[in-house]
């Protein structure tokens, strides 16, 4: 069953969008044969009441998440790099939005003209002519032949109000603002370069003598595995008395860490209620099924935003970077004070 629920990966299609040229601190977006612009169509003050923070810099346009002047979305930042991204397609929206349902996860509804039924149990309406929930924290809303998408998992912020960002976004494509995300890149990247933690191979994060103060005693030095990867990986061998004592396996994901950490345990929830429901046992062996697999938030820590165990593991969130921590044959406690020693040394 582990095996299986570490296989859920929820994932969103890709978004391309044509070289923009060069702005400055207005964008021409209002006639229509000028670039287009995606940080043109929301408010900073609007975004800001949904992160439930002031923006830390100016909106940007990025690209995987990095400041790019040619970038195809636009975000909103806040000092805790919390985020939420606005991607458009200006044209050919029909053809993407129906791509986006070949990837329809778990939790996708889509609904009658202008009214969505989401997994919060909320009906929300737009002027949009159709709209759909893709996996967890994404909302897409379709009129005409243009397309808005709301990316919610780098934030807090519920569904319910990616809808009403995408609802306000959607009225002023016609008419977008006379903002610039490009005129900010620059800012932004100077921003991000200050707060982000570097990156760097995990098994310098916390060194042997440090994580046997915690572990106990290590078969030898922890292993990197593949230290330039995304997910990069140390492995802590633990050893008692000479003999095998459990292994902890540290994975750490620089950037976009919080949708990652979003989009996982959304994943892992909805496969096992999923599981469960369909499974021919008694209630009570469902609800351990579902408390095994959709797992737990953990207590208000100082040293995270936010963590949760589920059959996986254990993973936290500080500063956008997701932590996970894998205790084979090991303790789910002293995998909570490896994760307390590691989320200090960012």
């Amino acid at each position: 069953m582990a095996a299986a629920l570490a296989a859920i990966i929820v994932t969103g299609c890709g978004r391309s969008s044509p070289p923009r040229e060069q702005s400055s601190t207005s964008s021409p977006n209002a006639d229509s044969s000028g670039p287009k612009d995606e940080c043109s169509l929301l408010e900073p003050k609007e975004v800001e009441a949904v992160l439930g923070a002031p923006l830390a810099t100016p909106p940007f346009l990025s690209r995987d998440s990095v400041p790019t002047r040619d970038g195809n979305a636009c975000e909103y930042e806040d000092a805790n790099l919390h985020n939420i991204t606005v991607a458009v397609e200006w044209d050919g929206g029909a053809m993407a939005f129906k791509m986006y349902g070949a990837f329809q996860g778990l939790v996708n509804q889509t609904a009658a003209k202008g009214l969505v039924h989401i997994a919060e149990g909320a009906d929300v309406s737009g002027e949009w002519d159709e709209a759909r929930v893709v996996g967890c924290c994404t909302f897409v809303a379709l009129r005409g032949d243009q397309m808005v998408t709301i990316d919610i998992g780098g934030s807090k912020a519920p569904m319910t109000s990616a809808a009403k960002l995408a609802d306000v976004a959607i009225k002023r494509l016609q008419h977008p603002l006379p903002l610039s995300g490009s005129a900010n890149v620059k800012a932004a990247s100077t921003f991000e370069a200050g707060l982000r933690p570097k990156r760097r191979d995990p098994c310098a994060i916390v060194s042997r003598a440090e994580a046997e103060g915690v572990l106990g005693t290590l078969d030898g030095q922890p292993t990197s595995i593949n230290p330039d990867d995304p997910e990069a990986k140390c492995v802590y061998e633990h050893t008692v008395d000479g003999k095998f004592g459990g292994t902890y396996i540290l994975k750490v994901r620089w950037i976009r860490g919080l949708q990652e950490f979003r989009e996982h345990n959304a994943g892992f929830d909805n496969f096992t209620r999923s599981f469960a429901r369909n499974s021919p046992l008694s209630a009570e062996g469902k609800d351990t099924i579902v408390s095994a697999g959709s797992g737990t938030d953990l207590p208000a820590n100082p040293a995270w935003d936010m963590a949760h165990w589920d059959i996986s593991g254990l993973s936290a969130v500080k500063k956008d970077v997701l932590i996970s921590i894998e205790p084979q044959g090991g303790s789910a406690d002293t995998a909570v004070k490896l994760m307390e020693r590691v989320m200090a040394k960012l």
